[in-house]
């Protein structure tokens, strides 16, 4: 297949006809954006995970694709700051706008053959436990009043907007209501 773009054409895959289908098969490989540093935060939800465990810094990483998820070579990570008062969606919104950026860096260093691929292991630290980042779960959005403040608010950051954390208000003797939260205060004065 050929592709036409403004520096010229690019041979960048063949076609082939499969039981009434077109399958591109990509000579180059195939690669991904992922919302992690990898290896750290492997799965369906590292934006929502890594708040929700109080990290402070989280990146995007490019990565040709291997069999299994999330463990292919590392073509380009970036590193994304995490504020005290970022959510889930801002986060996500920061790192939107940067991760298009990586994703054309990718493909034009893939393009000039100008990349060094680097095994995930060699992003691990001696003794650093390697963060995953599986599907959230209806009982990973139900606060836990037992827990200390610090963790509630990152449970409620890292939930915002969606899936939204939440809690079951008890009203009288046999009333109980789901109440969604998205955002905890830290100031006790602050009134929403």
């Amino acid at each position: 297949m050929k592709l036409n773009h403004s520096r010229g054409s690019s041979n960048c895959g063949r076609l082939s006809h499969d039981a009434g289908s077109i399958v591109v098969h990509a000579t180059l490989g195939t690669f991904n954006l992922h919302g992690s540093l990898l290896p750290q935060y492997r799965g369906a939800a590292p934006i929502n995970r890594a708040i929700m465990n109080g990290e402070t810094k989280t990146g995007l990483t490019t990565f040709f694709l291997k069999h299994e998820i999330d463990t292919g070579l590392i073509i380009y990570r970036k590193e994304v700051p995490i504020g005290p008062e970022d959510t889930a969606g801002d986060l996500h919104d920061r790192m939107m706008e940067e991760g298009a950026l990586l994703v054309l860096d990718t493909v034009r260093a893939i393009e000039s053959n100008a990349i060094h691929l680097h095994p995930q292991e060699e992003y691990i630290q001696q003794g650093e436990e390697v963060k995953s980042a599986p599907k959230i779960f209806k009982e990973d959005c139900k606060l836990d009043f037992t827990k200390d403040i610090h963790h509630l608010n990152n449970q409620v950051r890292g939930l915002s907007p969606f899936p939204g954390a939440f809690l079951i208000w008890r009203w009288k003797m046999d009333l109980f209501y789901p109440l969604k939260c998205f955002a905890l205060s830290r100031n006790r004065r602050e009134r929403y």
